[in-house]
């Protein structure tokens, strides 16, 4: 955490840089100066939940801090309210030379308190903040509800305008008594009750400190049950409620399970006050600060014991596999492969105990773009709309999940002949071998041949150090066998090309004595999808293009459709996407033999198409105009008709 200071230089400067951007202003202008009245005029306003902890609004005699950038620099001035107003305790203007359109930033919290423990960084103002011990007290318990509100401001609209959001949660519990002994007091133990908070950006760094106990606040709910109640920062524990009677007996519940609290968020629980009953399940619910989520409990599994993951019909599973996520207890995090009509949700412990879903929303995953989405406990699938590579980010403290395209899936290039997937434990050359991935059948069923270069392409989850592909003839790996090795942590996709020299084909072909595989090793790695692509080889009477497109160098034939079946015999078509400047020919199984050229040039016939006369070693060929091309070669007549589709 931040050094706490009082100091909140840093903050201006970027305040101040955030406001020049945002005008961008150079000059002063004479007639766009502030006014005479330089006051500067403040109001606030609830948003869309109730804003304070008694549920009905600011209350005269309310406070509230508030801090300014350039060019007003105000620290810590108390505003007060009073019949719907807030007025500075010191006068706060607008300054000297300020632009009427000229922003500011203004940041408040409340409660007000006159030495609050200060940090900046990064242009935000991190604010130390702890709940009540007791809030047994009206006054104790309001004094607990941090709410914090940044808005910007210009002189032209002469009134601040604040809208608060909580900081904390709220717990609501309701006693269902079964002793004729009313309840005096409510304890919430074993919760932590500081926290770190910015101001600016109205995040939260998590709550700090040691676990304590908090008195709860005796109030009744809206159907006018009694109830108690306690604000604490959003976190998650291992929960203990503590009943004193008046008669002064104790009565303790201690959760077996974790209880998560989110940030704006009100939950309540309802326990069961009995002399043979003195442990219970917690019953529970979420109410109107914001309406998401509950209280959801972990129950112990020796193998996932803590850890959070994805689950779902990812990589052709069928939701019964986890993909363990990263990072801290309250943010969590994996790149993920994806494709469309996938359907996922997040477990703890690998058990559906807890589980989070889509609160509302559940189509997922859009190029070029992070969304947020609210979850739940117990949701819906999320589905994914694209395929592609996206960071997953889970929020467990402010209950939202953020998805973020990172890139395309790798598209193989030729005609894939085998894909699969594999999960390696650790560094085990008996469980990679016993793996099959990619075994003998593989190389022999498929006709390798050598000078053939395989094209590997692959999406990988290395969750601990590194990991490789090798290549293993049944009795040893070959030297020098190690194709790939990552130290990342996160999924990617790439592509490795496997050149198969006489070594490398007796090794993969190898199957009269020694079984053949591609071996993947690592500790916790997730190979979850792999596909083996054999270089393109003309058949025998097929023609193709070749030439200096598509980043070639006159060394990759590129395949062409036979449309004799359609009706056109010796007609051959394709596809092309253009670059000017590229060149071509058209040659027959794959040699140098047969081939055709271009003769003269190109004449118009309508309609974006083109046609040209083809003659045996003829010139290279290039086309008008850069752009996409459907292509129709006549091998009988030697013509070509070229028509262009779009850039």
């Amino acid at each position: 955490m931040k050094t706490m200071k009082h100091t909140i230089a840093k903050y201006f400067a970027a305040a101040a840089a955030l406001c020049l951007t945002a005008v961008g202003c150079s000059t002063l202008q004479e007639d766009k100066g502030v006014s005479e009245n330089r006051d500067i005029r403040f109001s606030a306003s609830i948003g869309s939940f109730q804003v304070k902890a008694t549920d009905t609004a600011f209350e005269n005699g309310d406070a509230i801090g508030l801090y300014a950038g350039d060019h007003v620099k105000a620290e810590n001035v108390r505003l007060d309210w009073k019949d719907g107003a807030l007025t500075p305790e010191t006068p706060v203007q607008w300054g000297f030379n300020q632009l009427v359109d000229e922003s500011t930033l203004f940041s408040a919290y409340y409660p007000y308190t006159a030495e609050p423990q200060i940090a900046t960084d990064e242009g935000g103002l991190y604010l130390a903040f702890s709940v009540q011990k007791d809030q047994s007290t009206h006054a104790a318990y309001t004094a607990s509800d941090l709410m914090t509100a940044s808005t910007y401001a210009t002189p032209a609209e002469g009134t601040v305008n604040f809208t608060f959001i909580h900081r904390l949660s709220k717990l609501v519990l309701t006693v269902d008594n079964r002793l004729n002994d009313p309840v005096k007091e409510v304890y919430v133990g074993n919760v932590y009750a500081d926290g770190v908070f910015d101001i600016v950006h109205s995040q939260n760094y998590g709550s700090t400190g040691e676990p304590s106990s908090v008195k709860a606040c005796e109030g009744v709910t809206a159907a006018g049950e009694k109830a108690w109640s306690v604000i604490i920062p959003s976190q998650s524990c291992l929960i203990t409620l503590t009943l004193v009677t008046e008669s002064g007996k104790e009565y303790t519940y201690k959760s077996e399970y974790n209880v998560y609290f989110a940030a704006a968020r009100r939950y309540t629980a309802q326990v069961i006050l009995d002399e043979t009953a003195i442990s219970t399940s917690f019953l529970a619910n979420v109410y109107d600060w914001i309406d998401n989520g509950g209280f959801w409990f972990r129950q112990p599994n020796p193998l996932f014991e803590g850890q959070w993951a994805l689950v779902g019909t990812l990589y052709g599973t069928a939701w019964d596999r986890d993909f363990n996520l990263q990072g801290s207890p309250e943010y969590l995090y994996t790149d993920v492969v994806l494709h469309a009509g996938d359907e996922f949700k997040f477990r703890k412990d690998g058990s559906w105990d807890i589980n989070f879903g889509a609160a509302d929303i559940t189509a997922v995953g859009e190029k070029y773009n992070w969304v947020g989405y609210d979850i739940s406990q117990g949701g819906q699938n999320f589905v994914v709309q694209e395929d592609g590579v996206y960071r997953v980010e889970l929020y467990l403290e402010n209950g939202r999940v953020f998805l973020g395209w990172q890139e395309d899936l790798p598209t193989p290039e030729g005609t894939p002949i085998w894909s699969g997937g594999v999960y390696m434990n650790d560094w085990n050359y008996e469980e990679a071998i016993n793996s099959s991935f990619a075994t003998e059948d593989v190389w022999v069923n498929n006709n390798l041949q050598v000078g053939d270069a395989i094209n590997i392409y692959y999406n990988a989850f290395p969750y601990y150090d590194y990991w490789i592909f090798q290549v293993y003839d049944g009795h040893f790996a070959l030297n020098n066998g190690t194709l790939f090795e990552s130290y990342n942590y996160n999924f990617m996709t790439g592509h490795v090309t496997l050149n198969v020299d006489e070594q490398w084909y007796n090794a993969l072909t190898n199957i009269q004595y020694w079984g053949s595989a591609l071996v993947i090793m690592g500790q916790n790695v997730a190979i979850t999808d792999i596909t083996l692509v054999k270089p393109y080889r003309p058949a025998e009477g097929e023609w193709t293009i070749i030439g200096n497109i598509y980043g070639s160098s006159w060394d990759q034939d590129f395949q062409m459709t036979d449309q004799s079946a359609a009706g056109f015999p010796g007609c051959w078509s394709a596809v092309l996407d253009y670059n000017n400047g590229e060149e071509f020919k058209f040659r027959q199984s794959g040699t140098w033999d047969v081939n055709l050229g271009i003769d003269g040039g190109w004449t118009d016939t309508g309609n974006n198409t083109y046609s040209a006369t083809m003659i045996p070693n003829g010139p290279n060929i290039m086309l008008p105009m850069e752009g996409q091309w459907t292509l129709m070669l006549n091998t009988v007549e030697n013509t070509l008709s070229a028509t262009y589709n779009a850039n």
